[in-house]
């Protein structure tokens, strides 16, 4: 398995995974991707930008993830641990549905952090919908640590707090 920069050729690909993980969300009730976001148009920025990776396995894509240093105004008030300039963001990872709860999300959130760690970061960050446990198990397994929470009114009700986390990499 590998984490590959995404070219134009993966969009369509990597937009069909995200219906299906976003569908697997919602039938889990976890309402914190929608149609707005992640889509279309925000991957081919990010392809465009380069920030958009895929993870691969084979020549299979079974996840992505956006890597780059934009962070949300909502996290503004946060008490971030590290207040260097060298912050990597971690936006809409995701693994196949079907593959998830076996590991990937651990290898591809390592693959991140390696990225990181080899492009000089010394930080990274993240949020997460506050109902999704099986992400907050995941960060918080990797040693993500919890710095505080902020609201998307843009979600619905109920689905509108967030937990941001940050790891310091070493």
């Amino acid at each position: 398995m590998q984490l590959i920069q995404a070219k134009p050729e993966h969009l369509d690909e990597i937009t069909e995974l995200i219906h299906r993980v976003t569908a697997a969300l919602v039938r889990q009730g976890i309402y914190q991707w929608d149609e707005y976001y992640p889509n279309r148009a925000f991957f081919h920025e990010a392809i465009m930008d380069g920030n958009l990776f895929i993870f691969v396995d084979d020549t299979k894509i079974i996840g992505c993830v956006v890597l780059d240093e934009w962070q949300p105004p909502e996290w503004a008030g946060i008490n971030w641990q590290s207040s260097d300039s060298a912050v990597l963001v971690i936006h809409a990872l995701a693994i196949e549905s079907r593959l998830q709860r076996h590991g990937y999300g651990s290898v591809l959130l390592q693959a991140c952090e390696h990225l990181a760690i080899e492009n000089g970061y010394k930080s990274i960050r993240l949020d997460t919908l506050e109902g999704n446990s099986v992400a907050r198990y995941l960060y918080e397994r990797h040693g993500y640590r919890y710095r505080g929470q902020i609201r998307y009114c843009s979600k619905p009700v109920g689905h509108q707090t967030y937990l941001c986390y940050e790891k310091i990499l070493t």
